[in-house]
């Protein structure tokens, strides 16, 4: 098994392809656990309340420079949103297509015994 050096474990270079391989899942987990912590950072910075705001300016933040702080080679796609948050928002998506998939099947259903 190849090892990939530790000067590529947090930086901005990819490793070279001769030892790119697909990560284990303890280091999978650890990375979904820093884009969780990455996140939670952020969401406290934005939150400090009014005679502070001035110095933690979530304007002046850059967030490219945070996410590699954390390790992480670009800033997770779902920063302003929590992944059950997400997930609700996906389920209930389906759930309405399916609802009227099912409406539409009645209707279909009920205009054929209405002809014959």
């Amino acid at each position: 098994m190849l090892r990939i050096p530790a000067a590529y474990l947090c930086s901005r270079e990819s490793p070279p392809a001769s030892i790119r391989q697909p990560p284990p899942p303890a280091l999978a987990t650890a990375h979904l656990f820093l884009q969780d912590a990455f996140r939670s950072y952020v969401r406290a910075y934005a939150t400090h309340t009014g005679e502070i705001k001035r110095v933690f300016a979530v304007r002046n933040l850059h967030l490219g420079h945070v996410a590699h702080a954390f390790c992480l080679l670009e800033t997770p796609s779902m920063l302003g949103q929590s992944g059950s948050a997400a997930d609700r928002k996906r389920r209930k998506a389906e759930a309405a297509l399916k609802g009227e998939a099912e409406r539409k099947k009645k209707m279909r259903k009920a205009a054929k015994e209405v002809q014959g």
